[in-house]
């Protein structure tokens, strides 16, 4: 290969590398995880640069080498049909890159072992708080919602509101009737099913104030990329306030489970637009709607009690009149 067009080779590869490799280090897609805000999420990460790190030394010394043979041992001018030298086996060397290997495996697999009750022990001694005890939160996932149910009684969808500080007892299952979702909440730990009829468990406790988005992990039908959550961590004296601002918000209902198919007003989505419909004013009709489905319509509200119809309609009847 002439001089200019090998150049021009290595230009090319050099400019594609640079080009791929700027998108790990953009501010919402990089290499590194979300800052961890639970002690399980820390472990998790812990773990996750552990294996950066050795894979990273694995990948230079292997490059390296790579690289390094190419220009060392490189044809030059010899014939095409020349025969290199033969080299015959090295048994320090052999012993070497076998044993190497199982050494670093073994490590790593131990590092994993040893953080892995920091991530997935659910024990009520693993997971109660000096203080309190651990805040046991029923999460279902639903086509295309999340329902939090809490000691209380009290419901709210997609956003979770808990104590900061708090360990929180997290059993994630879904209704006999739906799909398989999974929980998972990045900056708070792993993730974990919501397999029918069959609850997990799982654990964290929220070190910040802030709010904490998921997403739901498992594809789930065809509205699943909408089936989002959050936690809400709030100061402990603002808990109980910020908890009633959340349950029985019919507007919060509606958004989590009718609006990701259904405009109250505007283009109309997946399902009709609803203004003007007086079935938003009718607990009977519209319990009998969301409990049952209707056509291509899931029953989005199916075992909803009449408390959960009634704070659905509180809100939407407003729309039931003017408009269409």
């Amino acid at each position: 290969m002439p001089p200019p067009v090998r150049r021009l080779v290595w230009i090319v590869v050099a400019a594609g590398a640079l080009a791929l490799a700027s998108p790990a280090f953009a501010e919402d897609a990089g290499l590194t995880p979300v800052d961890p805000k639970s002690p399980n999420a820390e472990a998790i990460n812990d773990t996750y640069w552990m294996l950066v790190g050795v894979g990273g030394v694995i990948l230079l010394l292997v490059e390296g080498a790579l690289i390094a043979f190419m220009f060392r041992y490189r044809r030059r001018r010899r014939p095409v049909d020349d025969e290199g030298p033969q080299i015959h086996g090295n048994t320090s060397l052999e012993v070497l890159w076998t044993v190497v290997p199982v050494l670093i495996v073994a490590f790593v697999v131990g590092f994993v072992f040893y953080k892995l009750p920091e991530v997935s022990d659910f024990s009520e001694e693993a997971i109660a708080s000096p203080e309190d005890a651990a805040l046991e939160i029923e999460v279902a996932g639903r086509q295309f919602y999340w329902e939090f149910r809490y000691p209380d009684g009290s419901v709210t969808y997609d956003t979770l509101v808990v104590p900061v500080g708090r360990n929180v007892d997290v059993r994630v299952t879904a209704p006999d009737h739906d799909v398989i979702h999974s929980w998972w909440v990045p900056a708070l730990g792993g993730k974990i099913d919501a397999v029918p009829g069959d609850p997990n468990r799982t654990w964290f406790r929220a070190d910040e104030e802030g709010v904490y988005d998921g997403s739901c992990g498992e594809f789930c039908g065809v509205q699943h990329s909408a089936m989002r959550m959050s936690v809400r961590a709030v100061a402990a004296d603002e808990y109980e306030a910020e908890l009633e601002r959340f349950a029985g918000n019919g507007e919060e209902q509606f958004t989590a489970a009718c609006a990701k198919c259904h405009n109250l007003e505007g283009p109309q989505l997946i399902g009709p637009t609803l203004r003007g419909n007086p079935t938003l004013a009718d607990p009977r009709a519209l319990g009998e709607l969301v409990r049952n489905g209707r056509g291509a319509m899931p029953a989005v509200g199916r075992g909803w009690s009449d408390d959960q119809v009634r704070s659905l309609v509180e809100y939407t009847q407003r729309f039931a009149e003017g408009g269409g």
